[in-house]
C-alpha cells in the first residue's frame, strides 16, 4: 500500500493537550500503513504559510491543518487548485467548515478515524474582492461578534448565545444594495450573510439549504427581529430550520455585487474593515479536502 506523504500543521495556541499527548494520539490513531507523516507546530500564521507552501512545492499528498476557522481559512487559500489535499483537525470554538463536512469531532481519535478513510471531495471556495473564504462571510451581527472577541477566544454553547443577545441589543441597521445577474435587493438590514457552507459551527445553522459543492453562493439578508420574535430566531439557528420569507431574503448566484454601508466584515472569523463595494464570486470545485463518508 502507498504511504501518503503527509504534514500535520498545528496552531499551537489552540492545542488543548500537551504536545507529547498529541503526538501519542497521532501515533496511536493515524494509520501508519496509509500516512508517512510529520508534525509541525506553528506559533504564528506566517510560519504555517511557509510550511504549507513548501508542502505544495514538494508534492505532498496531504496537509492536515489543526486549528480554528481563521487559521484553516488562511492556509486553505494556499491549496486552491493544487494537487495536495487538505484535511482538518478542528481545534477552534465553532469549527464551521468542519461541522459542515461532518468532521467536527470532540475527540481527536474520532477525527483521525475520519482521516484514515481517505475520502476526498472537491469543494467550492469563494473570493470577496481580493480576499479568500471557505465557509461564511458576514456584515452586521456576526462581524460585531468577531470584533468583540478579536483578541480573545470566541465562546461556544450558551455563552455564545448570551453574546449574540448582547450584540443584538446594540445592533444597528445599515443600507445595502445586492445585485446578481437576475435579481436586486436594496434596503436597510440588520444582518447580511454570504454562505458557501451551512453553518457557523457549534450547531448554529444560518442556511441549511447551502451546498459547498454546487458552484453557487447564497446571500441571506435578515431584517431585525423584535424582542418577542428573538427566541424563535435563535431556535431556527439551533434547530436547522429555514427562516420565513418575512424575516429573511435569500438570493442565489455564482457572483454578487454589493454596495455596503456596514463598517465591518467577517470572513470565517477574520475581521476586516468593510469596503463600500464588494464583489463576491464562487470558485467551483477548487479545493480537494478529506471528508467523512
Amino acid at each position: 500500500m502507498n504511504h501518503a506523504k503527509t504534514c500535520i500543521v498545528v496552531e499551537i495556541a489552540l492545542l488543548k493537550i500537551p504536545r507529547q499527548s498529541f503526538e501519542e494520539s497521532v501515533e496511536k490513531h493515524l494509520k501508519k500503513d496509509y500516512f508517512n507523516y510529520h508534525i509541525v507546530y506553528c506559533e504564528d500564521l506566517n510560519s504555517a504559510k511557509v510550511k504549507v507552501e513548501e508542502c505544495v512545492r514538494e508534492y505532498y499528498d496531504f496537509v492536515i491543518i489543526g486549528g480554528g476557522n481563521s487559521f484553516i481559512n488562511r492556509l486553505a487559500s494556499l491549496l486552491v487548485r493544487k494537487q495536495t489535499c487538505m484535511g482538518i483537525l478542528p481545534l477552534g470554538s465553532l469549527n464551521g467548515l468542519a461541522s459542515h463536512l461532518k468532521v467536527n469531532y470532540p475527540l481527536l481519535e474520532d477525527s483521525f478515524e475520519s482521516i484514515n478513510r481517505r475520502t476526498i471531495k472537491q469543494i467550492d471556495t469563494a473570493s470577496l474582492n481580493e480576499h479568500f473564504f471557505l465557509n461564511i462571510a458576514g456584515l452586521g451581527l456576526d462581524a460585531s461578534l468577531v470584533r468583540k472577541f478579536e483578541h480573545s477566544k470566541l465562546p461556544s454553547g450558551f455563552s455564545l448565545l448570551f453574546s449574540v443577545l448582547a450584540e443584538y441589543r446594540k445592533a444597528k441597521k445599515h443600507w445595502v444594495r445586492v445585485l446578481t445577474g437576475e435579481e436586486e435587493y436594496s434596503g436597510s438590514v440588520f444582518w447580511l450573510v454570504i454562505t458557501n457552507g451551512k453553518q457557523y459551527g457549534d450547531r448554529l445553522y444560518i442556511n441549511p439549504r447551502a451546498s459547498i459543492s454546487d458552484g453557487m453562493l447564497e446571500v441571506c439578508i435578515f431584517k431585525k427581529p423584535n424582542w418577542f420574535e428573538l427566541p424563535f430566531f435563535i431556535w431556527n439557528l439551533i434547530r436547522k430550520n429555514d427562516f420565513s420569507e418575512s424575516r429573511m431574503i435569500r438570493l442565489r448566484a455564482r457572483e454578487f455585487y454589493i454596495e455596503n454601508r456596514f463598517p465591518f466584515l467577517q470572513m470565517d472569523g477574520i475581521l476586516l474593515d468593510a469596503p463600500a463595494e464588494i464583489r463576491v464570486a464562487a470558485d467551483p470545485q477548487s479545493l480537494r479536502i478529506l471528508v467523512n463518508k
